[in-house]
């Protein structure tokens, strides 16, 4: 149904280690390339890679890292490439026993995406720490996260609160 011909190929891997009874240690990598072929120079601008928001890099705006426009509104443009990497140690809310639907983790989070015509550079990478809330409701799961960005560049849109209720699917 579309002349628009091009690739994505995405890598993901997530591992779970216990560490005791009550910690758990978590990595979780993503990579991304996409590109064009035939007619078709360069990825199409809605299968963009995006980075940034609570899927991502807590700490900035949903969608806001890598690529924005040249003109004043400064939007993200997504890329064809994607790097994101996180390490999250989860463990039991102080004071609540043996609760099951509730839990903290300390996470650092990395991540950037980059336009076809920039190279991978690791310096570029975006970085946050922080806490995260996790409660399993009736409804779904609710996250609540406090992140500190690093490496922050002026023109980065910088949310240090996030609330998601529910999961992505992909």
């Amino acid at each position: 149904g579309s002349d628009l011909e091009y690739y994505r190929l995405t890598l993901r891997g997530r591992w779970y280690r216990p560490l005791g009874d009550n910690l758990t240690l978590k990595l979780r990598g993503v990579a991304g390339y996409g590109d064009g072929y035939g007619d078709l120079d360069e990825l199409p601008f809605f299968r963009n890679y995006y980075a940034g928001g609570s899927g991502t890099v807590r700490g900035y705006g949903p969608r806001s890292l890598g690529p924005r426009t040249s003109d004043s509104s400064d939007d993200p443009l997504g890329g064809s490439k994607r790097i994101n990497a996180t390490t999250e140690l989860y463990f039991p809310v102080p004071g609540l026993d043996d609760s099951r639907n509730q839990r903290l983790s300390f996470f650092i989070d990395a991540g950037q995406n980059y336009s076809s015509d920039q190279s991978v550079d690791l310096a570029q990478l975006r970085y946050s720490a922080g806490i995260t809330f996790h409660w399993f409701t009736a409804v779904g799961p609710m996250s609540l996260s406090y992140a500190m960005p690093f490496n922050d560049d002026p023109v980065d849109d910088i949310k240090k609160l996030q609330f998601t209720l529910g999961t992505m699917y992909r």
